[in-house]
């Protein structure tokens, strides 16, 4: 009886420290994992929240009208099997949080594997980047300065047209005929218009950049022609190395 005694209590000991490991690594376990997605969920919105109204739009079956509504969106959650992105518009005052199905081609692999297929496929069907531009890039180099200063010469000089006697061979004829230096004028700013439309619209729209640094990336592109596009291609391959 003794030994059944010892041999019950023994049993039971080893049971209740058992019990208590699993209650241990339950209550542990998701506050190890809690940061971890939480991190990755940051790391997510800082690099890539860009794409998430493309994301809403071509897996969501969210409509372009309410796209282009949306104040704000933030990847909420991540699954095996899904992503959730929360999103505000004017007209509803709570987020609305929406789940995206991973499509089947990209249920391969870890959480973050599955999320990166999706924003390749993203960037394949929009023609957009993986990264966004959100500075705008001034004249910093001498041939940028050069650009500068000779690309606007024709309209300096048809608002002070005495700057024409100044500039050798051709000023003075250009002085004494206002109407060649109108057409001067007229071709330069439809050429850097020209060159602002077809080669820097595209490059912003790939790179996502801000509405407002638009205005001031066109500013430049007015002035200088196609120098900001050179810029942004320059930095974009300066910091993917």
């Amino acid at each position: 009886k003794r030994q059944h005694i010892h041999y019950t209590l023994y049993t039971h000991t080893i049971h209740t420290h058992t019990q208590s490991v699993r209650q241990q690594y339950t209550t542990v376990q998701p506050a190890m994992e809690t940061p971890v997605k939480q991190l990755t969920l940051a790391h997510h919105n800082r690099h890539y929240s860009h794409l998430l109204r493309d994301i809403l739009h071509i897996y969501g079956n969210v409509t372009p009208r309410t796209v282009k509504k949306i104040a704000t969106a933030n990847l909420s959650d991540i699954d095996s099997d899904s992503i959730v992105i929360s999103f505000t518009v004017p007209d509803i005052a709570l987020p609305i949080d929406k789940v995206i199905l991973y499509p089947a081609d990209c249920l391969v692999g870890s959480d973050n594997e599955k999320f990166t297929r999706l924003l390749l496929q993203t960037v394949h069907r929009t023609g957009k980047s993986l990264v966004k531009l959100n500075t705008c890039l001034p004249p910093g180099t001498l041939p940028d300065f050069l650009v500068l200063l000779l690309v606007p010469l024709p309209v300096v000089c048809y608002f002070f047209d005495q700057l024409l006697l100044y500039i050798p061979l051709f000023g003075e004829a250009l002085y004494n005929n206002p109407n060649y230096l109108r057409c001067i004028f007229a071709l330069d700013l439809l050429c850097e218009l020209c060159e602002s439309l077809v080669f820097l619209r595209p490059v912003m729209y790939k790179y996502s950049v801000p509405f407002d640094l638009q205005i001031e990336w066109y500013m430049w592109g007015l002035l200088e022609g196609y120098g900001p596009v050179r810029r942004i291609n320059q930095h974009i391959g300066s910091n993917s190395k």
